[in-house]
């Protein structure tokens, strides 16, 4: 049996790829602060990564799986103002939510099916290579992680783990609407991003999800740790 732990299961990419998996007969924990997903091989898990109690009480589920997916696809802009604007609760939520609640559940899932093939997709950002106005934990976060990604690959080279780094570009998802109703002063690139919206230039969550199966199902033809789906053929 195949399984997944999908976090930010309720929206945009993270639904859509579950809706997937679970059509293809694989059981899926998602992991959300709501849910509207019903199905058998479902499980929800209501929590706020945002909040380290949360994630550091959570416990991963016991699985009995020949093979199971990881899929970090949680990930919030916070407060989107120049960082002399955010206050040090949103720092703190938002630096939570996008990189240290992401590397505790990289810890335990690694520990806990220590003896299982396993696959971590962790959802990364251009954001993580290049600095955007008003975006500084985000940056800060996808950069981090995706460092930290490329560190475990160099570290489980002989062993049953295999990461990912994902990078989906401007996908059609409620972060992209948060980020064109942003204030020109707050956040001077908004007219790019309303450009990008009027020019139909954002991508489906849902091509997304399908080119995110086909990685998993072809994980063996990537040498590479950071993928760019845009280059993806499928």
């Amino acid at each position: 049996m195949k399984a997944a732990i999908i976090t930010g299961s309720s929206s945009g990419v993270g639904k859509e790829l579950t809706q997937m998996l679970l059509n293809e007969g694989w059981f899926v924990y998602g992991i959300s602060r709501s849910n509207k997903i019903t199905h058998d091989l479902f499980v929800h898990n209501s929590v706020d990564l945002s909040d380290l109690k949360n994630i550091e009480s959570y416990k991963l589920p016991n699985i009995c799986c020949d093979e199971i997916l990881l899929v970090n696809s949680a990930a919030t802009l916070g407060n989107i103002v120049p960082f002399d604007k955010k206050e040090n609760y949103n720092l703190l939520a938002e630096i939570n939510c996008n990189l240290i609640s992401p590397i505790i559940l990289f810890n335990k899932f690694i520990k806990k099916f220590n003896n299982v093939k396993k696959t971590i997709f962790s959802i990364s950002s251009g954001a993580a290579a290049r600095p955007i106005h008003s975006w500084s934990t985000y940056c800060a976060s996808k950069s981090g992680l995706e460092l930290l990604s490329q560190v475990l690959k160099n570290e489980s080279l002989n062993s049953n783990l295999r990461i990912f780094s994902i990078h989906p570009g401007i996908v059609d998802t409620p972060m992209q609407k948060n980020i064109r109703n942003c204030s020109k002063r707050d956040f001077p690139l908004v007219d790019k991003f309303i450009e990008y919206h009027k020019n139909n230039e954002l991508v489906s969550p849902k091509l997304i999800a399908e080119k995110l199966n086909y990685l998993y199902k072809n994980q063996q033809n990537f040498d590479e740790t950071v993928i760019y789906l845009r280059n993806l053929k499928i």
